[in-house]
């Protein structure tokens, strides 16, 4: 072993030494102890995007838990989208992105549907937001991009499912065109939510027959 390979692994060797410490389990339950202590370990850096957590077998002598309050301590950082498991290869730090982050957003708008004024008020002040950004951020290339998407646009009208594919490119373009990785995560969020909505209403309009004029209610579902 070279010199060099051999400073590198006293020095991955010192690090996870210092890791197991801090995840010596405190007081309350165990499998949220574990994952408040590897949060807190992400947010001081000592655990960095993409980096490995010690194998269950390490784990499990480190913290002396149980195989099933290990696990599901991790499967509430993979919910949190802090940590994902690779098929026979552990747990990992994720990319630590907004996209990422925010994806449990989805599941909580997804919960309310019984607000929906709100929620489309939420997605107006978002969307409008992010085109005064993409406006202001826009290229030359952008521009000739979103001119070609109406322009297919126009010739999907009569194919519901082409206009949604193309509807769904046109919103995330913009959300690019913004730069703001927040807001493109809950402006993602709400048009998922609009869709949804959209979907269970049809239904529902169809068994009552009832046509809704314009701006007696089907603004509550603008299309997304």
């Amino acid at each position: 072993m070279s010199e060099e390979s051999e400073r590198s692994g006293k020095k991955s060797k010192a690090r996870m030494q210092v890791i197991a410490g801090a995840l010596q389990p405190a007081n309350g339950g165990v499998a949220q102890s574990v994952v408040t202590r590897i949060l807190d370990l992400v947010r001081t850096g000592m655990l960095r995007s993409g980096d490995r957590l010690p194998s269950e077998r390490e784990l499990i002598d480190i913290l002396n838990i149980s195989r099933p309050s290990l696990r599901e301590a991790i499967r509430a950082l993979s919910t949190l989208g802090v940590v994902e498991t690779r098929h026979g290869g552990g747990a990992y730090v994720t990319d630590l992105k907004a996209r990422t982050l925010l994806a449990p957003l989805d599941f909580f708008l997804s919960l309310s549907q019984s607000n929906l004024a709100d929620v489309f008020e939420s997605r107006g002040i978002v969307e409008i937001e992010i085109v005064r950004k993409a406006a202001v951020n826009a290229t030359a290339a952008d521009i000739e991009t979103l001119d070609g998407m109406l322009v297919a646009h126009e010739k999907v009208l009569a194919d519901p499912v082409g206009f949604r594919i193309l509807d769904a490119r046109f919103h995330a373009q913009l959300s690019e065109m913004a730069g703001n990785s927040v807001l493109e995560r809950i402006a993602y969020g709400l048009y998922n939510m609009g869709l949804d909505i959209r979907r269970l209403s049809r239904p529902m309009r169809r068994g009552v027959g009832v046509s809704l004029p314009m701006g007696s209610g089907n603004t509550a579902f603008p299309s997304p």
